[in-house]
């Protein structure tokens, strides 16, 4: 049971492509009052082609500056099962991961010299950057990625990548206008640290200046909306 637990924000995401909904996830963001933690908690059910439902739930625990002690994501899809777990010491800046599937396990640890994001398939934590660095409009701003492409199997450890972040000014009118909260902020997500003569589209991320949960997400045919939420004082018994 969770103890002395303040719901801070819940909602709901919608995922599209090409304006068809395919899944969807629920999301809790609760703050603790005994050692400032912050805690989400999230669930992504999606249909596949094949008439399945692939199914994910993620814990990420962080310390009251947003860096990442524990995360876990569970996933299952018909018989398939596959869990990670990634446990980061914020004092020595080792990580510990595990990967677990219905026939093995596999264990991996390493330290890294910076601070780190983890990336997980729930859309609710991909804005803990905004917590890490301070943004200027203009400028890209490295931020690092631990992730894994292990999806059912083990193919390797955790990998390290820099994507670049660049703050993008938006007037109050516009969010006012897209039905957005005004108490948010627009970044464009790069993969190189500087414009290029062939363009990749960036990642279009709209995010809360209040907590770390992100709005809106925008590339290409693909979209995420944030449709639902509610602030709410209580506390977990």
């Amino acid at each position: 049971m969770l103890q002395n637990a303040e719901i801070v924000l819940e909602g709901t995401y919608s995922y599209f492509k090409k304006d068809v909904s395919y899944s969807q996830e629920n999301f809790k963001l609760l703050s603790f009052k005994d050692n400032s933690n912050v805690h989400l908690y999230s669930e992504v059910l999606s249909r596949l082609e094949t008439g399945e439902f692939l199914k994910i739930l993620v814990r990420y625990e962080m310390n009251s500056q947003f860096i990442p002690l524990l995360v876990k994501i569970d996933k299952t899809l018909g018989n398939k099962y596959a869990q990670e777990i990634f446990e980061v010491n914020p004092g020595n800046g080792e990580l510990f991961y595990k990967f677990q599937s219905a026939e093995k396990s596999q264990e991996f640890k390493r330290t890294f010299n910076s601070r780190h994001c983890i990336a997980t398939p729930a859309f609710c934590t991909t804005a803990i950057f905004s917590f890490a660095k301070k943004f200027e409009p203009g400028l890209r701003i490295p931020v690092s990625i631990i992730s894994t492409d292990n999806v059912w199997d083990y193919q390797g450890p955790p990998k390290e990548k820099v994507v670049y972040i660049e703050a993008k000014s938006k007037d109050k009118d516009d969010f006012l206008a897209e039905k957005l909260p005004i108490d948010s902020s627009l970044f464009y997500l790069h993969e190189n640290a500087s414009a290029s003569t062939i363009q990749d589209p960036p990642v279009e991320l709209v995010i809360s200046r209040d907590h770390c949960i992100p709005y809106q997400m925008t590339f290409l045919d693909q979209k995420i909306v944030f449709h639902q939420s509610k602030k709410r004082d209580q506390t977990l018994k």
